[in-house]
């Protein structure tokens, strides 16, 4: 019985597998494939960013034109591609067949290498090795830890225009032998598949399957192990990677087309048609992000747009050469809800993804033709092509440090209290800071220098305990507040009344609004001629506001006025809540008889 259950439950499996996987129709899921192959969904580490070639980075992306550097010339002139950035580090490869490795935060050149081919496409990185094609019609693959060549496999043609896609072992590039090569990681040919013209397309990978473009105006899907899926004909030439996203296959072509096909097939090597766009020029990217396609198309007019992933419809689309001079634009980098595309001839341009409102523009850029961006951890890369090229880096703005505030713990109403804060900007902006007392009364100062201690003063009215909350601002993004909290008191105030007679009697009184404890006085006599005493002392616990306490003194003494100075008595008062007052008054002491002047 326990052998019948296991073959029931190995047929039931077997049955399962065959209604997911199907020769003839491909089977994918409807999610997206942006983060296949990738260790690091950070890393922007081939060309478009993953294997699906979206360009979308799921890293933050800057609001404003901080620049973090320029880099020095790259060594090998023009940059004819975008930059990969992976574990910290950029490489940009370039026309003279170098390939350059930047500081990705510094932007200092760190190292060089030297192949002397020509170069058109991003190079690819996976873990320590680095592959490219190149003039010479060879897949190289580099030892990133030594920076050696490990081996190079030679094509049938020119393969610096496609940029190879890394996955399980494989790479896969095209060449102008009009073939698809599979490569294995050891640098033995696996298989080729061979079309009717150039393959200039990056390959992109989805779900187990591979699709590129060629010059025979095809776009091809085969399997990893090579086998024909399916084709679709178009009236030019497919040379961009195509776009895999959402079952879906986005492509533009040289008749001046943007494609959407369905992914799957029909199981007899076609595809149909979802959807198509027409520019009736010439059409730059798709890139794809949260179920929406972007791209630019145009000639003397560059118009840049998003449309729905799924219809085609136009959802918004910006005519860039309303500010520049008119020209090509790259791929499309996305990250967030921010896209950032460079046009030519040296401008770079950062939209909001959701209605195409341009967040900023950065124009002193020497493009001469738009290299395609990329973003990592938050910077936004572009490369010039340009006979001096440079690298810039756009970093995303950071938010200031929680500020320190430094000051008294206890204050006294109707008195001005002074406090210093100071917060760190790490991008180094000059920073405004809002201040709300606890009071209702809240104020807003700067701007000041990041670092700079700025001293504020402030009073309270009332008593109470009162939470100060100062937060820093670098005019895009607020720190997390601080809060130092002051207990505001009011002070017992004296007043004294002298009464003469037999003896002194001298009323203290609070007349303020809290109570005074541990009040001590002391009183002096100066002048006449004999006085006993001249001096008294004593502590009163406490007076409430509104009291009163009397002290009485009797003095024994002569002091008119003759002969030596008329008397004064002078008394002074102290307390526990830190107030001090005195008061004096003249008189004429006889014997015991005291009376006030």
């Amino acid at each position: 019985m326990k052998d019948k259950q296991i073959c029931l439950l190995f047929g039931m499996l077997l049955i399962l597998a065959s209604l997911t996987t199907s020769v003839n129709g491909l089977n994918i899921d409807s999610k997206t494939s942006s983060s296949i192959g990738m260790d690091d969904i950070d890393s922007w580490s081939m060309f478009g960013h993953d294997l699906a070639r979206t360009c979308s980075s799921t890293s933050s992306g800057p609001v404003q034109n901080t620049t973090l550097f320029k880099s020095d010339p790259l060594i090998g002139s023009h940059a004819y591609t975008g930059v990969v950035v992976d574990n910290s580090t950029v490489y940009v490869s370039t026309r003279l067949g170098t390939i350059n490795i930047l500081d990705a935060y510094t932007g200092d050149i760190l190292n060089t290498y030297t192949y002397s081919n020509q170069m058109n496409a991003a190079p690819a990185v996976k873990e320590n090795r680095l592959y490219f094609g190149s003039s010479d019609g060879k897949l190289v693959c580099l030892n990133l830890d030594t920076l050696t060549l490990v081996w190079s496999f030679q094509t049938g043609g020119d393969a610096r225009y496609s940029s190879p896609a890394v996955f399980e072992g494989k790479i896969f590039i095209g060449s102008d032998d009009g073939k698809l090569w599979c490569i294995g990681e050891d640098g033995v040919e696996i298989w080729n598949y061979p079309t009717g013209d150039k393959v200039r397309s990056s390959p992109a990978i989805s779900n187990g399957f591979v699709y590129f473009g060629s010059y025979d105006n095809k776009v091809y899907c085969l399997s990893l192990e090579g086998d024909f899926q399916w084709s679709y004909t178009t009236d030019g030439d497919v040379k961009t990677a195509p776009v895999v996203a959402d079952n879906k296959v986005f492509f533009g072509s040289s008749n001046g087309k943007l494609y959407c096909v369905d992914a799957e097939g029909n199981g007899d090597g076609t595809t149909d048609i979802i959807w198509d766009w027409d520019s009736a020029s010439f059409v730059v990217g798709p890139s794809y992000a949260d179920g929406r396609i972007y791209f630019s198309a145009g000639g003397s007019v560059t118009n840049f747009y998003c449309v729905d992933a799924a219809t085609g419809d136009d959802i918004w689309n910006q005519t860039t050469s309303e500010t520049v001079s008119g020209g090509y634009i790259s791929l499309p980098a996305i990250a967030e809800d921010k896209v950032y595309v460079s046009e030519e001839p040296r401008t770079l341009h950062c939209f909001y993804a959701n209605n195409g409102t341009e967040l900023w523009s950065f124009s002193e850029l020497d493009i001469f033709k738009p290299r395609d961006v990329s973003i990592y951890d938050g910077i936004v890369y572009v490369a010039e092509a340009y006979y001096d090229s440079n690298v810039f880096a756009f970093q995303f703005n950071r938010a200031p440090e929680k500020p320190e505030i430094t000051g008294p713990s206890e204050g006294i109403v109707n008195e001005e209290i002074s406090f210093d804060i100071v917060a760190i900007d790490p991008d180094g902006n000059d920073l405004t800071y809002q201040i709300d007392w606890g009071n209702g009364d809240p104020e807003e100062i700067g701007p000041f220098s990041s670092g700079e201690i700025v001293t504020v003063v402030h009073e309270w009215t009332e008593s109470g305990t009162y939470d100060i909350t100062v937060t820093a601002k670098d005019g895009y993004y607020f720190s997390e507040p601080a809060i130092h909290t002051i207990d505001i008191v009011e002070l017992p105030e004296f007043n004294v009344d002298f009464t003469g007679g037999k003896g002194l009697t001298v009323t203290i009184s609070n007349i303020g609004n809290s109570i005074a404890t541990d009040v001590e006085w002391s009183m002096t006599i100066t002048g006449g001629l004999i006085m006993l005493p001249r001096g008294d002392s004593g502590i009163i616990k406490s007076i409430e506001s509104d009291e009163s306490e009397d002290v009485t003194i009797n003095i024994l003494g002569i002091g008119i006025g003759i002969i030596t100075e008329m008397p004064s008595i002078e008394i002074t008062i102290t307390c526990t809540e830190g107030v001090m007052y005195s008061e004096s008054t003249n008189a004429k002491i006889v014997i015991r008889n005291v009376n006030l002047i």
